[in-house]
């Protein structure tokens, strides 16, 4: 751009002669610091930067190799200072503040972003930090919050006067909370549509979620939110003394990954069309008990239409206990690491589903199927089923339950295999014997890819 502007004498600048607001627009396509640094460009360029509604401030940026800290430190205070502080009529619709070493002006920063420029999205990482950051109160009672985006490494307090009434999404990640500090948050966001926790679980003895316009809640409680690989959680992260209670008509998506807690109390969720479960043991002597809790937090969620299930401890309560039906149901995803136990759980499982259209599943579980074939046909089967999908089929699976399932479905439309660990010959061969095996329902397409 810089030598777009270095014209020879006589020749007209053309872009420096546009509208501020174009020159604007323009500047909120470069990173935060290269918007600053066209300043130097001419006279004409010297303030544009101050309009720009996007901010993106991350510490980690001015760092460089073999230099005073103190000095980088100090180079990024200055440079947030000049943009916090710069007198502008131009709110923030965006910013992110990322911080890793020093904190001590972050109180400042939030209190000039929240008051002075009207911040719409606020998105705060302090996750790497090891120092105590305190809040300013303004932040709780910002008037123009939209978003909110929270990444913190200590305790979030939450004081007694809140009010966020234009917030709609709230993420919260890494934070502790005190007492009932979730749920005074939670209530100070008239029309919050968006929640996202993940947070530590050793400091919780309840935690409740209640609001009437909330349509998605993501609940990480210890560990990462890694769905589909095997996860380690900190032993630490205990919740066989804590209570979850989800109050929430609106809710149209629920994710819940945690170790099984005491007690589940979900109401009103008549609304769900999207679940993903991840619950988690470490140990394998299971109480009546936890069975009990567990079984409560699926009855909640019985209306869903989407269903997606990872960990083992489903395939061990419908050992003990019929599961609710889920009648309602349409699709299952079961993600690996589900089931390690007899595969007549499996089967029911799809006995709790009669309505289920679409199945996918691990080949850990179509192996095991080859060992059992049940006497009776789940109903899914046998009258809705239309999609088939299994995934990680190798050299060592077993082609009989899948021929199993063709003879079964009678309405299936789509049977795929993911053979990722296969040669092309080897999945050619499938596909041909497969394609070969006596099929119930006569439009039924195989692909194995």
């Amino acid at each position: 751009m810089a030598k777009q502007l270095k014209t020879d004498h006589g020749k007209v600048d053309r872009i420096s002669n546009l509208p501020d607001a174009v020159l604007c627009h323009i500047l909120s396509f470069l990173s935060t610091k290269q918007a600053v640094s066209t300043s130097l460009l001419s006279a004409r360029w010297r303030y544009l930067f101050v309009c720009v509604s996007n901010l993106d401030l991350d510490d980690t940026l001015f760092w460089v190799p073999n230099t005073n800290k103190h000095a980088t430190v100090r180079k990024f205070f200055n440079f947030v200072d000049r943009m916090l502080f710069f007198r502008t009529k131009t709110n923030l619709e965006k910013l992110r503040l990322c911080v890793t070493e020093d904190t001590s002006c972050v109180y400042s920063w939030i209190s000039a972003a929240a008051t002075l420029r009207g911040v719409r999205q606020l998105d705060l990482c302090f996750s790497k930090s090891k120092q105590s950051i305190k809040l300013p109160n303004v932040l709780f009672t910002c008037k123009t919050l939209v978003v909110l985006k929270l990444y913190i490494a200590t305790a979030l307090y939450v004081p007694s006067e809140v009010c966020l009434p234009n917030l709609k999404t709230l993420h919260l990640k890494y934070a502790g909370f005190m007492n009932d500090s979730i749920q005074r948050l939670i209530s100070s966001c008239i029309i919050l549509e968006d929640f996202y926790i993940k947070c530590f679980g050793s400091n919780i003895s309840q935690v409740n979620i209640c609001h009437t316009f909330l349509k998605r809640l993501t609940m990480i409680i210890g560990g990462e939110d890694l769905f589909n690989a095997c996860v380690v959680i900190d032993d630490s992260e205990d919740l066989s003394n804590a209570s979850i209670v989800i109050d929430a008509p609106s809710l149209v998506y629920l994710k819940y990954y945690a170790k099984i807690a005491a007690g589940y109390s979900l109401r009103n969720l008549n609304s769900l069309v999207n679940a993903k479960i991840a619950l988690f043991l470490d140990k394998d002597d299971i109480q009546t008990s936890e069975f009990s809790s567990a079984n409560e937090l699926f009855r909640g969620i019985a209306n869903v239409k989407s269903l997606m299930l990872r960990g083992d401890i489903l395939a061990r309560l419908i050992c003990q206990e019929p599961l609710h039906l889920f009648d309602k149901l349409v699709e299952l995803k079961i993600n690996p690491h589900f089931i390690g136990y007899q595969v007549k759980e499996f089967f029911d499982l799809l006995q709790s589903m009669p309505n289920l259209e679409k199945l996918s599943f691990p080949c850990e579980v179509g192996r095991l199927l080859a060992t059992y074939l049940p006497e009776n046909v789940p109903s899914c089967l046998l009258y809705h089923l239309k999609m088939i999908e299994i995934s990680y089929f190798s050299r060592y699976g077993t082609l009989e339950n899948l021929k199993f399932l063709l003879r079964s479905a009678s309405v299936l439309e789509k049977l795929t295999v993911h053979a990722f660990y296969l040669d092309e010959n080897e999945k050619l061969k499938i596909a041909e014997e497969l394609l070969a095996s006596p099929r119930k329902s006569k439009k039924c397409s195989i692909l194995v890819v």
